[in-house]
Order: structure tokens, then C-alpha cells, then sequence
């Protein structure tokens, strides 16, 4: 068997070269020599016998071959002869798998990043002025001759300027700012010598535009918390010229709303302000309160309370000056200086609210200041503040007349509205009086005080089961207020106060 081994192709390239090269070294092809047949399927050669070796070029050992004896022959088994261990060809280390590159996140697309908020403006504080311009008109026309700062709309120029460039009369002007409210509703006043209109948040609310001497003007109205805009313009024609403006929260106004001033013309800034119960006050040589002079103050009080229709009585005691206004309607007007005096007036008064204000000023000595009122007709005297609670405090829950102070509620409630424990009441009277010695009488269950001409007579403002206090006091002639306070704690109510004189003083 022909075994053909490796590199025997090799060997035979080689060998074809050899021939080529010895022919063209010798000039032509050797020649060609008798060749055995190529065995076919009908000349097969023998077994024994050798195929020619092929000549190598080179000298190469022969390869080891085994014997293999023939199945007939005897002897023991011939040595195998062992091949060379053929380096086996490393098993091919496989590529590497590509290693996936990992799957690529794609980008969002790109949205516009909105810019970094402005930051928040500072607050700024409301102005707490008012920015004036004044000209040299009635009418606001024409260039202004003064622009200035005004703290307060509170001036009181007489019969002067208010400022340079600008004439003593026919002069105008006009303000402007912006104020910060609480929410509830607020009373807007105005007093003017001559004309003046107010606006807040651009709606005219006062408009009066005219002649006029002192005149105050007030009007209501609700807002809401935060900043307003308010406008005030104003003309002077001839004589003194005055102008003052101003607000408070009307809910907090519980009684008399109360300003008092440094000076006997109520003018620039009060010095004080606070709420009164009652205009009933003898100060005598005193000062009414913190940072009033004693002498040479003056006051107003307003308020806005609800009559029924009728004729009342109008009364007013000072020492020294006092006016009443009722809807801006002079009723007593006695601005001048006089000792402790009373002055009486009668009016016809629609039903419904009315708005009521009193002027006062002291100017050396005692001060003396009173105003009171009473229905003529129908339903009595005493004008009743009813309260629902047993100190006389916050606004009244009713407000009505009665002829007299005498009242047995019992267990019962006093008025429509009122608790049938814990609630107090006020009286407001007239007593006419002659010179004589009165005995004054209180039936009280549980507390109850009575003054006459502002002096306190009886003061039971306790507890107590029903009792009956007697006081006998020497009275000077002449008309006097006379007011009664009255609280019910618990069990019955009882009220009932009535005086009768004794003897008669003799007249000096």
C-alpha cells in the first residue's frame, strides 16, 4: 500500500524544477525512457512488488515503518515500533464572542431650561404721607406753585397762606397717597372751609365742592385688608381757609369716637384719641388725659346711631365753647367763652341713622363738657343703651326710649336680644331743677350708680339681692343730665330711680 506522506507534493515541485533546469542547462528535454504501465483493473501488479521511489533532491531519512508479518508465519509477536508522538495542534482557542457594546441610552431630547426665577422685588413699605400740590387757583388749573410732603391733611390756615407763591384766598390743591387697611368697614371724615372731594380706590365718596365754613363731612364704607388709593382736592374762596382729613375703623367705634388736641382750634395731629361711653365730663382744673394741656385743648366726638322719628330735645353744657352737628346741620353752636352753661334746642328728627358730631374747646379755668338728648313725644325721656353683657361694654345690642326708669324683669329678659342674666343698661335723662334739697331714691337688684350733673350720687356697683338706697343732696337750679348704669348678675332683675325735692334752698 502506497502511503503518501506529508511533504511529498513539496518533493515533487522540487523535482520538476531539477528537470526543468538540467534540460535548459543541456539544451532540450532528456529523453524519455520506457515507463511501466499504470496498473488498470486488468493489470494489477503483484503484491510484492515496490513502487519506485520517487529521487528526492535532498538526502531524508526514512521514515519508520512496521512490519506487519504475515498471518502464516510462526515466532512470537514482533515488537511494535512506536511512532513519534505527534505534537497534537493546539485546539484553536475560539474568537472571542464580540462583547456586545452596550446599548447606547439615548439622549433626551433636549427641552429649554427655563431661566432662574427674578427674584422677589422687596416689599416696600406703604407711604405713610401724602403727596401735595398746590395752585394758585380755585379750580386746580394752571402750573402749581408749591409741590410738597404732607404728613396729615390737618391745616388750619386762617387767614394766611399755605406756603409761598400762593395767595391768602382763591387757592386749590390736591393730594394724593396710598394707605394700608385692615378689612372691616371704616368712617371717612372730612371738615372743609371752603370745598373739598375725597376718592378711594377712584370712587368719589365725599363731594362737596362749595362754599363753606367748617363744615365736617363722614361717610362709611367696607374694605377689604391691604393698600388703597386715596385722593383729596380742596379749594379756599375767601376768609379763613381749613381743611382736615381722616379715617377709623367704624366696628371698633363702640360709643363716641373722641380726638382731642393740644390747641383750642382742633387742629394738626390729636394727641390723644379714645372712646367714650358717655359725653357727660366735669373736668374741672384737670386735664382730660396723657398729653393734654389742662388748659387751652379742645375735642370732637362723632358717632352714627339710629333714631325713630320724632321731636327730641337736644341739650349741651360746656365751659367754654360747643357746637352739635347733627347730619353736618348746626343744632347748638356757642363757640365762645362762658362759664358752666346749658343750652337747649328742639328738633324734628327723621327715622332712621343719623350721624352725629360735637365740637368743644377750653380755654382757661374749669372745663365743662355735656350733651345729651330726649324724645318729646311718644315714648318718653330716657334715651336706653341696652348691653349684653354686665360691664356696659362693646356696642349697645338695642337702642330705645322709655318714659321712666322703673323695671321688675324678674327672670325674664329686659329686651329682645339681651341674656335674662349678665346684661347691664344705660339711661341718658333730663332733670329740671330748682334750688332745694333732693332726696334721690334707687331700687336696685344687683348693681346701679346715679349721677346728676356729673356728680356721682348713688354708687351700689355690686351684687346683691333687691335693696333700696336713699341720698339726700343740695342742687343748684338749672337743667342737668342725669344718667342711671344698671347691671343684673344673676336671679331677678330690678330697676327703679325717682327723686322728689325736700326743701328749697334759698336763692342767692
Amino acid at each position: 500500500m502506497y502511503t503518501r506522506r506529508p511533504g511529498s507534493s513539496l518533493t515533487l515541485i522540487l523535482l520538476l524544477a531539477f528537470i526543468l533546469a538540467a534540460c535548459t542547462a543541456g539544451g532540450g528535454l532528456p529523453t524519455p525512457h520506457a515507463v511501466a504501465l499504470v496498473p488498470t483493473e486488468t493489470n494489477t501488479p503483484p503484491a510484492t512488488r515496490v513502487l519506485p521511489t520517487l529521487m528526492a533532491t535532498t538526502t531524508r531519512p526514512a521514515l519508520p515503518t512496521a512490519t506487519i508479518p504475515s498471518p502464516d508465519t510462526p515466532g512470537p509477536s514482533p515488537t511494535a515500533t512506536t511512532f513519534a508522538t505527534r505534537t497534537p495542534i493546539p485546539t484553536l482557542r475560539p474568537l472571542p464572542t464580540n462583547t456586545p457594546f452596550p446599548t447606547r441610552t439615548p439622549r433626551p431630547t433636549a427641552t429649554s431650561v427655563p431661566p432662574p426665577p427674578a427674584p422677589a422685588p422687596t416689599a416696600t413699605s406703604v407711604p405713610t404721607g401724602w403727596s401735595g400740590t398746590y395752585y394758585p387757583t380755585r379750580d386746580l388749573s394752571g402750573q402749581p406753585a408749591l409741590t410738597r410732603a404732607d404728613a396729615e391733611l390737618s391745616f388750619n390756615w386762617g387767614t394766611g397762606a399755605p406756603g409761598s407763591g400762593l395767595p391768602v384766598d382763591g387757592f386749590s390743591a390736591r393730594w394724593q397717597r396710598t394707605a394700608s387697611f385692615e378689612s372691616g368697614v371704616f368712617r371717612f371724615n372730612a371738615i372743609a372751609d371752603d370745598g373739598v372731594r375725597v376718592w378711594l380706590d377712584g370712587q368719589l365718596i365725599i363731594d362737596r365742592w362749595h362754599d363753606a365754613t367748617g363744615a365736617t363731612y363722614t361717610t362709611e364704607r367696607a374694605l377689604t385688608a391691604g393698600a388703597h388709593a386715596l385722593k383729596v382736592e380742596y379749594y379756599e374762596n375767601l376768609g379763613d381757609a381749613r381743611l382736615q382729613v381722616w379715617w377709623e375703623k367704624a366696628d371698633t367705634v363702640t360709643h363716641w369716637s373722641g380726638h382731642y388736641f393740644g390747641n383750642k382750634e382742633l387742629g394738626g395731629a390729636p394727641v390723644l384719641t379714645r372712646n367714650e361711653p358717655v359725653l357727660g365730663f366735669n373736668w374741672g382744673a384737670a386735664a382730660p388725659g396723657t398729653g393734654v394741656p389742662a388748659d387751652g385743648f379742645s375735642a370732637r366726638w362723632t358717632r352714627t346711631l339710629q333714631f325713630d322719628g320724632g321731636t327730641y330735645r337736644f341739650y349741651a353744657l360746656a365751659d367754654d365753647g360747643i357746637r352739635l352737628f347733627v347730619d353736618d346741620q348746626a343744632v347748638i353752636h356757642e363757640w365762645h367763652e362762658t362759664g358752666n352753661k346749658t343750652y337747649v334746642v328742639d328738633r324734628a328728627i327723621a327715622a332712621g341713622t343719623h350721624t352725629l358730631r360735637v365740637e368743644y374747646y377750653e380755654n382757661l379755668g374749669d372745663a365743662f363738657a355735656s350733651v345729651w338728648w330726649e324724645r318729646l313725644d311718644e315714648s318718653g325721656y330716657w334715651l336706653a343703651e341696652f348691653y349684653a353683657n354686665a360691664e356696659l361694654s362693646g356696642r349697645p345690642s338695642r337702642l330705645r326710649h322709655d318714659r321712666l326708669v322703673d323695671f321688675s324683669w324678674g327672670d325674664g329678659v329686659a329686651a329682645d336680644g339681651l341674656p335674662a342674666d349678665n346684661f347691664s343698661v344705660r339711661w341718658l335723662g333730663t332733670g329740671v331743677f330748682e334750688p332745694a334739697r333732693y332726696r334721690f331714691h334707687v331700687l336696685v337688684d344687683d348693681g346701679a350708680r346715679l349721677w346728676v350733673n356729673h356728680t356721682l350720687i348713688v354708687d351700689e356697683w355690686r351684687d346683691g339681692t333687691q335693696r333700696e338706697i336713699v341720698v339726700d343732696r343740695d342742687i343748684q337750679p338749672g337743667t342737668f343730665p342725669v344718667r342711671v348704669e344698671y347691671y343684673d348678675r344673676a336671679g331677678g332683675a330690678r330697676i327703679r330711680v325717682w327723686w322728689e325735692m325736700l326743701t328749697a334752698l334759698q336763692r342767692h
